[in-house]
């Protein structure tokens, strides 16, 4: 089977930027196939090409059958937005059980609302379809709330970063108001 070696990836616009992240690998999770940003540039097509990672933390070979992306930088402003199904891939995107890969496709030009983005700083909205290759079906297990802050539990994943609270930030209070007011 064809694999990400077997693509060829679009040639680098010479006035475009390069995001590129190896650090960006998304948690496996029984929920199915995650991806994040690992690489994005305009090609001299004015596409945008994406190179995402994925991770597959079910039991199963899952084939990925869809995927719908937005590419925004850290102005919160819309680079690309597209949709796109398998039939839009070089290749079959096939992910191991438990496994990683690599993903790569070009979001065509008409979807690129900013094709001057100097691509510094990225974000990504990811919505990926997939199926079990075994012709099966794959139900993630139920997700617990947790009722004290309504934060989804997933006792097979780590958070991927700690998190700070407010009060961890502003745990001295600022000197004018330990002044004395009669003064």
């Amino acid at each position: 089977k064809p694999d990400i070696d077997d693509v060829i990836k679009a040639e680098r616009a010479e006035t475009s930027g390069l995001f590129i992240s190896e650090t960006n690998i998304p948690e496996l999770s029984n929920q199915g196939v995650k991806g994040l940003l690992k690489e994005a540039y305009y090609t001299k097509e004015g596409n945008l090409a994406v190179t995402l990672n994925l991770s597959n933390g079910t039991p199963k070979e899952m084939k990925i059958v869809k995927v719908g992306i937005r590419v925004f930088n850290d102005k919160d402003e819309t680079i690309a937005d597209q949709k796109l199904e398998a039939k839009d891939f070089q290749i079959e995107y096939i992910v191991k059980p438990y496994g990683r890969a690599e993903m790569y496709f070009e979001i065509d030009k008409q979807y690129v609302v900013k094709g001057d983005d100097p691509l510094t700083t990225l974000g990504t909205t990811l919505e990926i379809g997939c199926k079990p290759t075994d012709g099966s079906t794959y139900e993630p297990p139920v997700v617990e709330v947790n009722a004290d802050n309504g934060q989804a539990t997933d006792p097979t994943t780590l958070p991927s970063q700690p998190t700070t609270t407010v009060a961890d930030e502003q745990a001295a209070p600022p000197e004018e108001q330990s002044q004395d007011a009669a003064a």
